[in-house]
């Protein structure tokens, strides 16, 4: 997701709406806590020109919880 226009691209699909833009986007951001210690990761942060914030988590499994 270290394409800007790919990340506009899936969150238009997801939250089915035609036009998202987006003004920052950060990959693999670590956020920590107020004792400096890591807390989480983030896959996909963004902020649209409209100011919302965006996280985005992609899991890519071999494995599914779907019983054959």
């Amino acid at each position: 997701m270290k394409n800007r226009k790919t990340y506009e691209n899936t969150l238009s699909i997801i939250l089915d709406e035609l036009d998202i833009k987006m003004e920052e986007v950060k990959v693999e951001q670590v956020i920590l806590n107020r004792y400096g210690k890591r807390a989480i990761r983030l896959d996909a942060w963004g902020k649209t020109v409209d100011n919302r914030q965006i996280n985005m988590e992609m899991e890519n499994n071999m494995h599914d919880d779907v019983k054959k």
